[in-house]
């Protein structure tokens, strides 16, 4: 279990003999350091190695970073040379980071894991056309994909006239819906 108390960021990890699973919590609203975490909207630039850069949103960003090296040595330490399959996965805001940590730990060639897949569930926007560009020549594009209830407002967040922009292949609930609506 991984917890960072100033972001408050929370991320189970599961480990068997075949698979980590990397689990990111959602939003507790009576958390204010997690309203804080999904109200800072401004898109910020960080780097996915050979991938390039892209603009990704200011509060996930801090908060993967807040966990990123607990995790990082975490999977250093019980993935070498990625032997076992590596999974992210969370619901809401737990999406977002768990979305944002896979491309970042996908890109850090110095820890050389390779993610096998990633679930995002009722996930926000996470960053603009450049993260999306960044993301897709990660090879995350194929292991994503994101599920949402076609009444979800979260999916819709932050909105496309602020630049951002859905990564993943999706699945929108019930299945006769072919998008999200208000």
């Amino acid at each position: 279990f991984i917890s960072n108390s100033v972001t408050g960021t929370q991320v189970l990890i599961a480990i068997d003999s075949g698979a980590i699973m990397a689990s990111f919590r959602g939003t507790e609203t009576s958390e204010i350091a997690d309203i804080d975490t999904n109200v800072l909207v401004d898109l910020v630039s960080t780097s996915f190695g050979s991938a390039g850069s892209g603009k990704v949103h200011q509060g996930f960003l801090q908060a993967v970073e807040s966990i990123y090296g607990e995790l990082s040595s975490l999977l250093g330490a019980n993935n070498p040379g990625s032997a076992r399959k590596l999974y992210f996965t969370g619901h809401s805001l737990g999406a977002a980071l768990a979305t944002l940590a896979a491309a970042k730990i996908q890109a850090d060639s110095a820890l050389g894991q390779s993610v096998s897949g990633v679930y995002s569930l009722a996930g926000p926007r996470v960053g603009d056309a450049s993260w999306a560009e960044a993301y897709s020549k990660l090879g995350l594009v194929p292991k994503t994909l994101r599920i949402v209830y076609y009444k979800d407002i979260v999916p819709l967040i932050p909105p496309i006239s602020m630049g951002y922009e859905h990564v993943g292949r999706s699945v929108i609930l019930p299945l006769d819906r072919t998008s999200c609506s208000e």
